[in-house]
């Protein structure tokens, strides 16, 4: 519907784009704790 209507949704766009490197990196199994290993550095090796 967003699509459709073509709002500005920056903060949807902001999560696609960390679920999506998150995949990249193989942590997309994971629950908000993937947001982690891409925030603080060194987490993840």
């Amino acid at each position: 519907m967003a699509k459709t209507v073509g709002p500005n949704l920056p903060l949807n766009e902001a999560t696609k784009a960390q679920y999506e490197k998150m995949v990249t990196l193989d942590l997309g199994d994971l629950d908000k704790s993937g947001i982690a290993e891409l925030t603080f550095k060194g987490r993840h090796g």
